[in-house]
């Protein structure tokens, strides 16, 4: 399992390089605007091959991020998606496989990646709630699944900064609004992925 943009190519991820390769399980790329047949499709692709090729799965990392910072309706549906169900989707698929290793090796472990917008708000944005919401959904799943040794946990990263990502995008065409990112943050610097 690797790192990547969002909870459908960290699932397609899952499945062997050689499927994607044979333009079985295309790569999507991270970042784009994936059509919900497409997302759907895809989906279920990736429950077979799981089940099929994998085995068993012992993590799961939930890394959706629609970004989208509106507050009308079609940004909120969007975050929505991607973000709460996809984390749910994705944590649903992957539970009997879950509980599995659980049973067998004592721990299992699902993450799910929030946000520092979850607690904090500039504007009445759909990004930081939705992001709450995975908290809240989270904490559930930690207690209702303690039991059959699966950890589920949050990561809610501030400010990260990687060339090509939203902080140098920021940076290069909102450069106030970069520094006093920078300047509310008592490290005097962004979070790096290395």
């Amino acid at each position: 399992i690797y790192w990547v943009g969002s909870w459908l190519i960290a699932w397609l991820c899952m499945v062997p390089v050689d499927r994607k390769r044979q333009g079985i399980i295309p790569d999507l790329g991270v970042g784009q605007n994936i059509p919900r047949a497409v997302l759907d499709t895809y989906a279920h692709l990736t429950r077979i091959d799981a089940e099929k090729e994998l085995g068993s799965i012992d993590m799961l990392f939930s890394n959706a991020g629609a970004m989208a910072q509106g507050g009308d309706a079609a940004s909120w549906e969007q975050n929505f998606r991607l973000d709460v169900l996809g984390a749910v989707n994705a944590f649903e698929t992957a539970r009997p496989f879950l509980e599995a290793s659980g049973e067998k090796t004592g721990d299992a472990a699902c993450v799910i990646i929030s946000s520092i917008s979850a607690a904090q708000a500039d504007t009445a944005s759909s990004y930081g709630p939705i992001k709450a919401a995975l908290i809240h959904m989270a904490k559930g799943l930690a207690r209702q699944y303690a039991g059959k040794k699966i950890r589920v946990n949050v990561v809610s990263p501030g400010t990260v900064y990687f060339r090509g990502g939203i902080w140098n995008m920021v940076e290069q065409n909102m450069p106030k609004r970069y520094q006093d990112a920078l300047a509310r943050n008592p490290t005097g610097r962004m979070a790096t992925p290395q």
